[in-house]
């Protein structure tokens, strides 16, 4: 088949045929409504917008601070809880962007549940929250890489998280019957390590912050398409374009379309700021 080569910016279109989606039905595929002309939004809608923003903003910082715990007052343990608190901000917008959902961290009692975060009856859902490469571009190389982990039945990070969530299903009934009500029924189903995997990889999806997802997607449609089999995908499929098209639509998806990665920084930032640290002992 055809090898394409990849262009200068992966924030370019790298499809080979014009778009097959209209804006408003991608939005709708995304699930986030029509898009709207900037004449039809006045600026009340513009202020109504920006109090829900902050708002959801809000109530995730919360959130996350009662997650993350204080850490010394030193470089390299500040550094360790922005990262956290960045981390766990972006899961809890994503569980709030995401219906009947919870933190399997939290339900399993693992500070660091592999592979996952976020579970619900539609969607597995790892969360990423990385800072731009120096040159300004999203991390391509380490999304891919938590992309190709998620889809693959067989990666080492998704038989970890099987082997975990078998070992709550029998170690745990009643734990494990509370969390059926918010994960696939094929998950709920699964009677072995294999048979996990295959699940969560079936249902999984990889969530970033909304203002790198375009770009993401763009890289990840090149990469399939230039190597379709470590997708999972048939090369000679007549199909093969639409298939890259739909699963870089359906497994790529925003945290929180309205908040970008700056705004979770920021947040983070904040929340520190109002911490008062613990003092690190002088022989130390």
């Amino acid at each position: 088949m055809e090898t394409l080569e990849k262009p200068e910016t992966s924030e370019k279109p790298l499809e080979r045929k014009p778009e097959k989606f209209s804006p408003n039905e991608i939005q709708s595929i995304q699930g986030i409504g029509k898009v709207n002309s900037p004449d039809s939004i006045s600026t009340t809608d513009h202020h109504t917008e920006a109090i829900k923003k902050h708002e959801t903003l809000n109530d995730a910082s919360i959130k996350a601070s009662g997650q993350v715990s204080e850490h010394q007052d030193s470089v390299e343990a500040r550094e360790v809880e922005y990262l956290k608190l960045r981390g766990r901000i972006g899961e809890e917008l994503a569980q709030g962007n995401i219906p009947d959902s919870v933190n399997i961290n939290d339900v399993t009692g693992k500070s660091n549940f592999a592979n996952y975060d976020i579970v619900s009856p539609h969607e597995v859902s790892s969360v990423k929250v990385k800072e731009l490469t120096k040159e300004g571009q999203p991390r391509y190389s380490d999304y891919n890489k938590y992309f190709r982990d998620i889809t693959d039945p067989n990666s080492k990070a998704n038989q970890r998280a099987a082997q975990d969530m078998l070992a709550l299903h029998q170690e745990d009934p009643d734990q494990w019957l509370s969390l059926t009500k918010h994960i696939p029924g094929d998950l709920s189903a699964a009677q072995n390590t294999q048979e996990m995997a295959q699940a969560m990889s079936a249902h999984a999806t990889l969530r970033i912050p909304g203002d790198q997802v375009a770009a993401v997607r763009n890289d990840l449609k090149w990469r399939a398409w230039n190597d379709p089999t470590s997708y999972g995908l048939n090369p000679a499929d007549p199909e093969l374009e639409t298939k890259i098209q739909e699963f870089s639509r359906t497994r790529i998806k925003s945290i929180n379309k309205e908040i970008t990665l700056d705004d979770m920084c920021l947040a983070a930032i904040d929340i520190q700021r109002t911490r008062p640290h613990v003092k690190v002992p002088a022989n130390q």
